[in-house]
């Protein structure tokens, strides 16, 4: 359903997703909150396509850097499964919930998922509650919300382009910055 006819819909007749969607839509920033490890963290919610229960076979292939476990097929498109947890350092200790599928990008090989613990929210935030002294490129900002810190990660921090991965003759895979 989207923004325009939700706006026209009877709001009885949505569900609670669709309802939360209604509810955030004025906000400043709108971001989508989940847990990795214990740890909560939220992305913007532009780049999200839609939320998937963790239900898909995933397809392995050699050289694809170790956070990468392989290849799925999402919706129809083939959708690299990145793991944040291997990134993070974090024990996989628990059963991963929920796949967040991203839009999908028309330079890209292999559009991205991450495994989450568990999404819990889109949270309305406006702008003054985030906190920028730790932004670079890969973290947003932090978001303090009912005692509780949310780190706000850039929806590319754990993504691969696939195309920049090469492997050398020893075996060893590498990513290339110049691809």
């Amino acid at each position: 359903m989207s923004y325009e006819s939700m706006m026209n819909a009877d709001v009885e007749s949505m569900t609670e997703v669709q309802r939360q969607i209604l509810d955030v839509s004025d906000a400043d920033v709108q971001v989508l909150t989940f847990t990795i490890a214990g740890d909560k963290y939220c992305i913007d919610i532009d780049p999200v396509s839609e939320v998937l229960w963790n239900e898909h076979d995933v397809a392995s292939m050699p050289n694809l850097p170790e956070h990468v476990l392989g290849i799925s097929n999402l919706r129809d498109r083939s959708v690299q499964i990145v793991d944040p947890k291997i990134l993070l350092e974090e024990p996989s200790e628990g059963e991963e919930e929920n796949i967040i599928l991203f839009e999908a990008h028309e330079d890209a090989e292999a559009d991205s998922a991450w495994l989450v613990d568990s999404v819990e929210q889109v949270l309305r935030v406006s702008n003054d509650e985030i906190d920028e002294s730790v932004a670079d490129e890969q973290i947003e900002g932090i978001i303090e919300r009912d005692d509780e810190l949310i780190m706000w990660v850039s929806s590319d921090c754990f993504n691969v382009d696939l195309r920049e991965i090469r492997t050398d003759t020893a075996g060893e895979v590498s990513i290339d910055p110049e691809t």
